[in-house]
């Protein structure tokens, strides 16, 4: 039941959405994406909390980027965003993600308004997390994915939602967030939007809460 619980929240640091903005506005021509670091968080009746496969992660964002080979990471060293458990019935599971980490990637597909993670990258990024775990002490793991959407508003497309829903068959809980820039109508001049989804019973969007708070705190 866990493993398949829904995502009702997810918490990132400051720190880490100014990095993916920064990524997202490095050209308005074509997608740029990367893979979000952190941890799920499981939630049971009345509140009590489990990490999975971990224990509650208690780490943050700086922030300095930190460059490795092939891609860029934006990491942590201090207290991190853990968000405050709030009262549910007893037979709710709901699952949340903490995100304080970044790590962006090569583009690997050629039509300028598709992205696309290949194994690979998936591979490097397993990699990235687990030097956090190394360096902060606590348990780091790959559990999202961001894109932007250069002109566009910020909501998924199909092709965004078939790919969220693969990776939800492996984790139930995978963050979705796509950053809207260069982006204006008759009502909003280049406006930056940040929209955070997962994909629905027969791939439809289903919006996610999301919290952007201050290093080390989320409220």
């Amino acid at each position: 039941m866990e493993k398949r619980a829904p995502l009702e929240k997810v918490c990132v640091a400051d720190t880490v959405v100014q990095a993916c903005l920064a990524h997202a506005f490095t050209t308005e021509q074509e997608e740029v994406m990367g893979l979000l670091l952190g941890e799920v968080t499981v939630h049971h009746g009345c509140g009590t909390t489990a990490a999975i496969s971990s224990e509650t992660v208690r780490v943050a964002a700086t922030v300095s980027p930190a460059i490795s080979t092939g891609a860029k990471s934006f990491g942590g060293n201090v207290n991190a965003p853990t968000p405050t458990p709030t009262p549910t019935s007893p037979s709710t599971v709901r699952k949340r993600a903490n995100v304080w980490g970044a790590w962006i990637l090569q583009r690997s597909v050629r039509r300028a308004d598709r992205v696309e993670i290949a194994p690979e990258m998936l591979a490097g990024a397993s990699d990235e997390a687990e030097r956090y775990t190394k360096q902060v002490g606590h348990h780091t793991r790959v559990i999202g994915w961001y894109h932007s959407h250069p002109r566009i508003t910020p909501y998924p497309s199909q092709v965004d939602l078939r790919s969220q829903g693969s990776y939800q068959q492996m984790e139930s809980g995978w963050v979705g967030l796509i950053f809207s820039v260069f982006y204006s109508d008759a009502t909003n001049r280049n406006g930056v939007s940040i929209h955070c989804f997962q994909t629905g019973p027969g791939e439809t969007h289903e919006k996610v809460e999301i919290e952007i708070v201050p290093v080390g705190v989320c409220r």
